[in-house]
């Protein structure tokens, strides 16, 4: 969904550069260029510069792939996951459920990403402060909160991977609120689940969140990230586009590169 409910944009800079700190996940596994993985991969990546960063982290092989993986790009509707996951911790600080309205705005928040109900979590938890504090407790670098359009924060995707590895792993929140986080992540409405969510083979499971938004420039912000599971086979990818004349041209360098990365790691 657009982010044009959201008021006071504001200026920002699409090519804003963050670094992971050496609390990642990554710091403790393997990683490497894609062109380790598929040089098909790393020439597609290549051929867009700066305007592309992807990371996959490979379970099973315990194996990162990184392309301008600790570059920061416009979260846009992605940061609809940061959102609803400090919300549930907050949750358990709280020692509460969420009640009937609070479910209610997950589930639109997340399987419809309905801006609204994001907007209204977004300021229950305290807003960008409460989630770079979430974040930074479980370890995770990369974000930065802007205020004045909460789909304007950016995010690296070496910390959207890390993010997912931790909800994966359940060190993220307690073990009924990750069900729940997956359960929404995995019935997004069909329309949002190009990217990650189209390119897998049947009999896959895809928990995802996908952004999309026009920048301050008017250029498209796209990008898709989610959890991927086929039989024996795990993985967890993030592809951030920026600087997209359209969103269908930023689809379009989505389904390429995470169709190239089902083809060779679900083979």
């Amino acid at each position: 969904m657009l982010l044009a409910v959201m008021v006071g944009i504001g200026s920002l800079s699409m090519s804003v550069i963050a670094h992971a700190n050496s609390r990642q996940i990554s710091a403790t596994n393997a990683s490497t260029g894609f062109d380790a993985l598929a040089p098909d991969i790393a020439s597609n990546l290549a051929s867009h510069g700066g305007n592309v960063g992807a990371v996959v982290y490979d379970i099973n092989r315990q194996q990162y792939y990184s392309y301008n993986g600790s570059n920061a790009y416009i979260m846009a509707s992605s940061m609809k996951v940061p959102i609803m996951l400090t919300f549930l911790h907050s949750m358990e600080q709280q020692g509460r459920e969420p009640n009937a309205n609070e479910l209610s705005l997950l589930t639109t928040m997340i399987e419809n990403s309905n801006n609204d109900s994001a907007t209204a979590l977004y300021n229950e938890i305290g807003h960008g402060a409460a989630i770079a504090n979430y974040l930074q407790s479980i370890g995770v670098a990369g974000f930065t909160p802007n205020d004045n359009a909460w789909g304007y924060s950016t995010m690296t995707p070496q910390g959207m991977v890390d993010l997912l590895t931790r909800l994966q792993n359940g060190s993220a929140v307690n073990a009924n609120h990750r069900t729940l986080a997956l359960n929404l992540m995995s019935s997004v409405e069909s329309d949002q689940r190009f990217g990650v969510g189209d390119t897998t083979p049947a009999g896959t499971s895809v928990a995802m969140k996908n952004g999309w938004v026009p920048g301050p420039d008017n250029l498209w912000a796209v990008n898709t990230s989610g959890i991927v599971n086929r039989g024996n086979q795990s993985y967890i990818v993030s592809v951030y586009t920026q600087e997209n004349p359209s969103m269908a041209a930023g689809q379009s360098i989505l389904e390429q590169v995470c169709q190239n990365i089902a083809t060779h790691l679900l083979a």
